[in-house]
């Protein structure tokens, strides 16, 4: 594949190196890159794109995917995804790369063009990870018994609230195989969500399975703890921030076993898979969760209460509805408002002057005659004004037509298993 990148961090920068270490794939430009410039214009070949022109990148055809960096304040990612997902360019990005309003606002794209949007977590691919959720699932650590709780203990060296909520989100990535659906979060300590260096987070699980997660500080570099509790005892990870060092806590330094394995290697694979497939990868979807129970710490630490998490996938067909609902209701009110006020008025249209007695009965022939010809001159068009915005209302509905039908013919979907494979 031919691969272009879109800013620049430790992630993408870990990206661009398995790019050149691959002779299947090459990188044929950097757009917008904030740092790690000397390193990125080395691993550019000849020829390369260096621009910062990122638009440029949604006709260029020789691009078979982008990989995007995290978003910093310099360079917001949120209308850059938007555009390069509606283009139905295959991306993948880094984790967390935006809110969870706008992970939610990009599914909904990707589904109606039916691109590829893979996160990059290489702690959710880890194969220590998946060693123990397998294990744990399929009942082969009888040592533990069933499972009823987690802990992942978080030693950070940069405690700054948006640090330590970003790594909250990568590492309910670690906890989301182990409970299952997340269904409600708690948050305690910080100062009403300033100060986030002593954050403690309880997230509750399908099958009353409990995680703890907790940050402190860090004396010999970040690294963390997993620990799975069951009815007869426990087992877990020791996880360094160095990915192929992790290793089992139960003393089996299986370290050496994880030297093979590339991450960056790995997520350009599952890249081309996807492509090539053009198969939903649910991967998006689950980054999106993860981004979800951040929004319910922010909103527990605010209200002090436990958060529950609602399972729902937002769709356009779903936000289409709301909006016509809204509408609708906002007419109806509109027009009977129109009506009372127009009745008021109409019904308080007095005499300016007082009239003799002796003139009263021709006064009266005289203001019925007024009305029957102002009735009459009324043109029926206008008289059937309250009609037109329920016409308008119902006229609308026809922009349903407008989205595909599910499972439809996708649309700009570029490339072909040929193409994809650079």
């Amino acid at each position: 594949m031919q691969l272009a990148l879109l800013g620049s961090d430790a992630d993408t920068l870990a990206i661009a190196r398995a790019v050149n270490r691959s002779p299947a794939h090459a990188l044929i430009g950097v757009y917008q890159p904030p740092a790690q410039l000397a390193e990125l214009r080395a691993l550019l070949p000849p020829g390369g794109e260096w621009t910062d022109d990122w638009e440029s990148l949604l006709h260029d055809d020789r691009i078979d995917a982008v990989i995007v960096g995290a978003s910093d304040a310099d360079a917001p990612r949120d209308d850059q995804l938007r555009k390069l997902v509606q283009s139905a360019k295959p991306l993948l990005v880094t984790h967390p790369a935006c809110e969870a309003i706008i992970a939610f606002e990009l599914d909904m794209i990707r589904q109606d063009t039916r691109s590829v949007l893979i996160p990059y977590r290489p702690w959710r691919w880890h194969p220590a990870l998946m060693r123990l959720v397998e294990s744990v699932a399929m009942g082969q650590a009888p040592a533990i018994g069933r499972l009823e709780q987690v802990t992942l203990d978080r030693e950070m060296e940069d405690r700054h609230p948006r640090s330590v909520l970003n790594q909250l989100v990568r590492d309910a990535g670690v906890l989301h195989p182990l409970l299952g659906r997340i269904e409600r979060v708690s948050a305690m300590g910080g100062d009403h969500g300033r100060q986030l260096t002593n954050l403690t987070v309880t997230l509750s699980g399908q099958d009353g399975r409990i995680a703890r997660w907790t940050v402190h500080p860090a004396p010999a570099g970040s690294r963390a703890r997993l620990t799975v509790i069951g009815t007869a005892g426990s087992c877990g990870l020791e996880m360094p921030q160095e990915l192929q060092r992790w290793k089992s806590i139960d003393g089996v330094d299986d370290a050496e076993r994880w030297d093979h394995w590339d991450p960056a290697l790995a997520a350009i694979t599952a890249l081309e898979r996807a492509i090539e497939t053009d198969v939903d990868d649910p991967s998006w979807l689950e980054a999106t969760r993860e981004l979800e129970v951040v929004d319910g710490v922010e909103q527990s630490l605010r209200r002090g209460r436990t958060i529950e998490l609602l399972d729902q996938r937002p769709q356009e067909e779903g936000t289409f509805k709301g909006v016509m609902a809204v509408g609708g209701c906002g007419l109806l009110l509109l027009t009977l408002m129109i009506l009372i006020v127009g009745s008021v008025v109409e019904g308080l249209q007095l005499p300016r002057h007082r009239r003799a007695p002796d003139a009263a009965q021709n006064f009266a022939e005289e203001a019925a005659a007024e009305t029957t010809t102002a009735e009459s001159g009324y043109p029926l068009w206008l008289r059937l004004w309250p009609v037109y915005p329920f016409g308008l209302f119902l006229l609308l509905q026809l922009l349903r037509l407008v989205y595909p039908a599910a499972g439809g013919t996708p649309q700009g979907r570029r490339g072909t298993p040929n193409q994809a494979g650079g």
